[in-house]
């Protein structure tokens, strides 16, 4: 397993792993490979977006990782996105390691605080907690449909 930068090159195949996964439980989401390389690629040209992709033995991408790095009123943090997994090789630690790669890579670049957002489902809560992460009470995200 090799983690490297993800860059435009990547966004075919992330695109289609973010599809594959997000439209499996707990998200259940509808994603198009289409769609999700829109947001991808939107999101990667950011200028303060940074990106990894988590590659198998045969350098296929497995696992991804894209956030933004924000000024918060007393640090620097790191804005988790999107992180998904193949399907196929979840519970194989992957992702627990892109996590890990990408917290030293954003930590070298001055990170105190890695923000990230996820569904309320109990295997979310208990992956991200068992890493150390925990709950923001004082938070709470709305939405608007137009």
């Amino acid at each position: 397993m090799i983690f490297i930068e993800m860059t435009e090159k990547h966004l075919k195949e992330a695109s289609k792993l973010f599809a594959r996964a997000f439209n499996t439980p707990p998200w259940k989401d509808s994603w198009t490979p289409e769609r999700a390389e829109k947001r991808l690629e939107l999101m990667l040209s950011n200028n303060s977006a940074s990106a990894m992709v988590a590659l198998d033995d045969h350098e296929y991408i497995v696992g991804m990782i894209l956030g933004d790095y924000e000024y918060e009123d007393t640090k620097m943090a790191f804005q988790i996105k999107e992180f998904c997994v193949d399907v196929d090789h979840k519970g194989e630690g992957i992702g627990t390691r892109l996590l890990d790669e990408m917290t030293k890579h954003v930590k070298k670049n001055g990170v105190e605080e890695i923000i990230l957002m996820t569904l309320r489902a109990p295997e979310t809560h208990e992956f991200y907690k068992s890493l150390g992460y925990s709950g923001v009470d004082e938070w709470l995200m709305m939405h608007k449909e137009l």
